[in-house]
């Protein structure tokens, strides 16, 4: 004890656990008669830490710094980083200070929130005011992203302004505002602001008013916004509690819904809007109306290149396209809310389009949804769901009226709706539909299905059927056609004559019945990439699992050829013939055959004399039967294949039997070796019908180690044979590395494209040797 008071020291150190995690506190006080200090304060929790100083002398004054690396040691379900420091003086009077703060990878598990990054800094200044700022990115809470923003504050308790900045990739958000703290609550001015859209580009207009009342009650005043001549305004507004609102929108630019409609489908008018709403206790009430009066949408449509008199509104390169307008008289959309009913009416009409007429009430609060209502249609054109569909054509007239009763998710219909004048056509869909026709006949929760079409000159079909939706959707739709033209461009031009049983139903669609395909051509010059599938097992990181494809239940019989199918692919030309059976899970059994078979190898043509294929099992494994034969005065030299598709055997017979090397001289040259050039041909021969086994094989390693198009082939004659190995590792990067085959020697060789005729090549071998070449072409001689 001293005049001055009493003085003195201490420490304290405490140790512990709490959540399975370490707990550490270390501090101490300095006493000066009326003088006091913490020196120094250090704070840990498991890998987090804080520390901190005070003192108190003519006035109070601290620091604190922390560092919390990983916050899920607070709290199970809450991730990232946190740091930051704060300083601050004269804290039992007039405080004064500063704050910074950062944090990274935030995320609350439980609420599905995360933050990549966050930065603030705050600050008392000595004239009193106080300034804040908090910047964040990469935002994302229940499937919603923001990606960048920012949050200000300027001025004292009793004078401040606040702005505000959103981003999000579909639109930004600006705000700002003057506001004061009272003894009433908060009052602000909304006195400046912008919504930028795809397109749009909302200025406030006027000023709102704000208030926050101390009891939780909000309100916001009336204000208006505009876009060019588009103005959206609404009356004063109770927020909280039981919500009052009201807007309206007037001469709304359609053009405002060009980010949401296809490219094909134009609408260049003006509508209106207007919605009140107030929630309570007992539900929302209130009514809302877009109207669009009178107008026109236009249809995008391709120009026949071959019609000259054709109008062409717009063209690139050789593609050229006509608008094609369709005049409305009326278009309106309305709901009147209220918390036992809404009824919601919608009108569309005009010369061309024909019309649409509902008038539905819905009850909400009963079990099942209930809705009453109807729906009239009158020569309504099709031709409106186009561009939605992504078709070239889409034609017919919907008509027809229902009377709809009964809970929403399976309601009971009374009615028949039908459709005339139809035509579907696309290049993409192997069949073109036209004079199509259909009926609905609904009574209750059934309906009876019946219609007809026409495809190409002689193609027609009928379909019959019923489909009922009482206990979720079910169908049974029976489909016959004769002489239906099936294009699969460039690959198949097929008539085809189903007579198909079709059904739908919670456990998957199931199709049974019979296709004949009398007559058609197929021609492959090569695999599509879709040819070469995905492995089952294959994960793509980054992608969920879908549920896979619904069941799919098969008993198709296929005929194939009662008259005449032509083939010509891989080098083979032929008819094809058989009879498959599809069952479940696409097994196959039965067998195609190609009769009057041509087969091309080494530039000789020779007879099929026998070509099977046979299923009995997965049909993308049919095993081969094949022998393609070359006939030459009493000698006959073929090649036979034979096994499982994905893994054949190749073999050289003859008959009268001879060794492999004089078979393949009969079937290649047309007669036995007779010199020494003939024998090294012959080995080229026998290595490249090798070589050309592994092709896939090869192409899928060359894939795995990072080099394109990887190919073996054979170079040289005789003792210089070799097989070569050639790909590319970069667009201009390739590699070639060759074997002998009789000569222990190998060469591997780098070449860099400089330009189209200039490469750089550096090789290594017998001899290594680094060149420059320039490649030209002058022509043929008497060119």
């Amino acid at each position: 004890m001293t005049d001055n008071g009493p003085e003195g020291d201490g420490s304290l150190e405490l140790a512990g656990g709490l959540r399975g995690q370490a707990l550490w506190l270390k501090t101490g006080v300095r006493l000066e008669g009326k003088h006091w200090e913490i020196p120094a304060l250090e704070l840990r929790f498991g890998d987090n830490g804080l520390t901190g100083s005070a003192r108190q002398a003519e006035q109070l004054q601290a620091e604190l710094e922390w560092n919390l690396p990983v916050l899920a040691q607070f709290w199970s379900g809450l991730e990232g980083q946190l740091e930051g420091r704060a300083s601050g003086r004269h804290l039992l009077g007039d405080p004064k200070g500063s704050m910074t703060f950062s944090a990274r990878d935030l995320a609350i598990e439980e609420y599905g929130i995360e933050l990549r990054q966050l930065q603030g800094e705050a600050g008392l200044a000595d004239d009193g005011a106080a300034r804040a700022r908090v910047d964040f990115s990469g935002l994302e809470a229940r499937e919603q992203r923001l990606e960048s923003g920012q949050l200000r504050v300027d001025g004292s308790l009793a004078d401040h302004e606040l702005g505000l900045s959103l981003m999000h990739r579909q639109g930004n958000l600006r705000l700002s505002a003057a506001g004061a703290w009272g003894s009433e609550g908060w009052q602000a001015t909304l006195n400046g602001g912008g919504v930028a859209l795809p397109g749009q580009h909302w200025l406030m207009a006027t000023p709102a008013r704000l208030t926050l009342a101390r009891d939780g009650e909000a309100h916001l005043g009336a204000h208006c916004w505009r876009w060019g001549g588009a103005r959206l305004c609404t009356g004063d507004q109770r927020l909280n509690p039981a919500p009052s609102l009201k807007l309206g929108v007037a001469d709304l630019p359609t053009r405002a819904f060009r980010p949401l409609l296809p490219p094909t489908f134009r609408w260049e008018d003006t509508l209106d809007a207007h919605a009140t709403l107030e929630l309570d206790d007992q539900g929302p009430r209130g009514r809302a109306w877009i109207d669009a009066g009178s107008g026109q949408v236009e249809l995008r449509r391709d120009v026949d290149p071959d019609n000259l008199d054709a109008q062409v509104d717009e063209q690139e390169g050789e593609q050229a396209w006509q608008w094609l307008p369709f005049e409305y008289d009326q278009l309106r959309v309305a709901a009147d809310l209220g918390p036992e009913r809404t009824r919601i009416t919608a009108d569309l009409a005009g010369p061309e389009i024909g019309q649409l007429d509902l008038n539905a009430a819905l009850r909400p609060l009963e079990e099942g949804m209930p809705v009453d209502g109807q729906l009239n249609l009158e020569a309504l054109d099709l031709a409106l769901i186009r561009p939605f569909l992504d078709l070239d054509t889409v034609e017919g007239r919907l008509a027809g009226r229902l009377d709809v009763s009964g809970p929403v998710a399976s309601p009971s219909m009374q009615g028949e709706v039908a459709l005339s004048e139809g035509e579907i056509r696309d290049p993409r869909l192997p069949l073109p539909l036209s004079e199509l026709s259909a009926t609905a006949r609904i009574n209750g929760t059934e309906a009876r299905i019946d219609g007809n079409w026409r495809s190409g000159e002689e193609g027609q079909g009928r379909i019959e059927g019923s489909a009922s939706w009482a206990d979720g959707p079910r169908a049974e739709i029976s489909l016959v056609a004769e002489s239906l033209p099936v294009s699969v461009p460039p690959y198949a031009e097929l008539t085809v004559f189903p007579d198909l049983m079709l059904r739908y139903g919670e456990e998957g669609v199931g199709v049974s019945g019979q296709v004949r395909v009398p007559s058609g051509s197929v021609v492959i010059e090569s695999l599509p990439e879709s040819a070469v599938g995905v492995s089952g097992d294959t994960v793509i990181e980054g992608e969920e699992p879908d549920a896979g494809p619904m069941p799919l239940s098969l008993d198709l019989d296929v005929r194939i050829g009662e008259e005449r199918v032509d083939f010509n692919g891989f080098g083979v030309t032929g008819n094809l013939e058989g009879r498959l059976n599809l069952a479940d899970d696409m097994v196959a059994n039965g067998n195609l055959n190609l009769r009057n078979g041509r087969y091309e190898l080494y530039g000789q043509d020779l007879r099929i004399r026998r070509a099977t294929l046979l299923f009995s099992g997965p049909i993308d494994r049919p095993f081969l039967d094949i022998e393609a034969v070359r006939i030459v005065d009493d000698v006959t030299a073929g090649i036979r294949i034979t096994g499982p598709a994905d893994e054949p055997r190749s073999e050289i017979f003859s008959e009268p039997p001879m060794s492999q090397q004089q078979a393949l001289a009969y079937l290649t040259l047309g007669r036995p070796l007779e010199s020494e050039s003939d024998s090294y041909a012959m080995e080229r021969a026998a290595i490249n019908l090798g070589l050309a086994r592994t092709a896939p094989l090869t192409r899928e390693i060359g894939e795995r180690v990072g080099i394109e198009d990887l190919q073996l082939e054979t170079e040289g004659r005789g003792e210089e044979a070799s097989v070569v190995a050639s790909g590319y590792l970069t667009d201009r990067l390739s590699l070639r590395y060759g074997v002998g085959l009789f000569q222990p020697v190998s060469r591997m060789a780098l070449r860099y494209d400089l330009s189209r005729n200039l490469y750089l090549e550096a090789a290594s071998g017998l001899a290594s040797s680094l060149d420059l070449f320039y490649r030209t072409d002058f022509g043929k001689p008497g060119d």
